[in-house]
């Protein structure tokens, strides 16, 4: 599990750019040296595996490897439900080949089991679903402790009664449940409908896979694991100064607050838990920010489509070489010193003011155009 994870963490930095994925391999300590990830590699849970999986699987799939996206997708969701959502995402975002992938591999997994075991396991989750999902079929809800530690959303239902408050009942947390799901449903579309560059797109999934496991009715500490996976990406995306440092230090202080595992006022333990949620809610929050680029710059990756394409970055680089010497040979009277750099490329003025005006009109990506006509302009400056 813990080199599952670690490979997860590693393959999100590949896919950022050198700057980002250089800030979050500097962070990435603070996801492994916090407890939350010591207790859980140590009880041996799947939650870290199965968010590293669900994270690889999105990175395969944006690279156009639909296959072992597909296939690890639907794994994760076939064994953990919640990141179902991500296929939401890929419905919301008409990544239609994605999508058919992760659902042919679902498909292609049940059949192979039921082969195995017959319809017997089914037949059994479908009739102990209901009680899953509204928290009669686990027994932590008999315990004050385990209530307090609990860190899902329906769960805190039963918090109020730590405090004295009445009405808490499986009942109510069905309820709960069943209006955040629908408010984690549009968190979801609402995060699809967003235009990310590659160094974003991760967050949406993190954001979207915290999200979808707050809805679990019992959650216990390992919720923290993507939410500090989701603090250093989130950091990872801007300058660090000290003052953002120091920023990111209290958010982790925040995500690991407990209390001793002797105090027997589970009250305590309640509200030292109610930071952590607070933390997740101000990344998730944060997450869902559009950040801007800076005026007069367009993103370094063709993802105005929503997805980063190797290809399209190809004829980025191409675009802009092409453009370039359509600028250069326009200005080439005007500016006798640019003559020299078209011979270096082998072209003359004539030459590349018609490709220039070739590659805008017809080859190039409309979304890549604007910026190398924007590349264009600095070069009349």
């Amino acid at each position: 599990s813990g080199s599952v994870a670690l490979g997860g963490v590693l393959a999100v930095i590949r896919m950022l750019s050198p700057m980002g994925g250089t800030r979050a391999l500097l962070l990435c300590p603070l996801i492994f040296v916090s407890d939350h990830m010591i207790s859980t590699l140590q009880i041996g849970n799947l939650q870290a595996m199965v968010i590293a999986l669900a994270m690889v699987a999105m990175v395969l799939l944006v690279r156009g490897r639909y296959l072992a996206g597909g296939l690890l997708l639907a794994y994760v969701t076939l064994s953990k439900m919640f990141p179902v959502l991500l296929l939401v995402y890929l419905l919301v975002k008409r990544q239609w080949r994605a999508l058919a992938w992760t659902i042919g591999a679902c498909a292609v997994l049940v059949a192979i089991s039921v082969l195995d075991t017959g319809w017997t396991p089914y037949h059994a989750f479908l009739k102990q679903f209901p009680r899953l999902l509204g928290g009669e079929a686990f027994p932590a809800f008999r315990n004050p402790v385990s209530i307090a530690k609990n860190y899902s959303v329906p769960g805190m239902v039963f918090k109020l009664h730590l405090f004295g408050l009445p009405g808490t009942s499986f009942q109510v947390m069905k309820i709960v449940g069943s209006i955040y799901m629908l408010i984690d449903l549009a968190a979801t579309v609402a995060f699809a409908r967003q235009t990310r560059n590659r160094d974003e797109q991760p967050i949406v999934w993190l954001a979207i896979l915290i999200l979808a496991s707050l809805r679990s009715p019992f959650l216990p500490s390992y919720a923290i694991l993507p939410a500090l996976w989701l603090l250093t990406l989130v950091a990872a995306g801007a300058e660090l100064g000290a003052k953002r440092l120091w920023l990111v230090l209290v958010a982790w202080v925040m995500l690991n607050a407990s209390v001793p595992m002797l105090n027997p006022d589970p009250r305590l333990t309640s509200a030292a838990v109610l930071i952590s949620q607070a933390a997740i809610v101000v990344l998730v929050v944060l997450a869902f920010r559009h950040r801007r680029e800076p005026r007069g710059r367009e993103p370094l990756d063709a993802t105005a489509v929503g997805t980063w394409n190797p290809a399209l970055h190809r004829q980025a680089s191409i675009s802009d070489h092409i453009v370039g010497n359509l600028a250069l040979g326009t200005r080439s009277a005007a500016l006798p010193g640019r003559q020299e750099e078209l011979d270096k490329v082998g072209m003359s003025p004539s030459t590349a003011a018609v490709a220039g005006a070739i590659a805008v009109s017809q080859t190039v990506h409309p979304s890549l155009m604007a910026r190398s006509v924007h590349r264009a302009n600095r070069l009349h400056r």
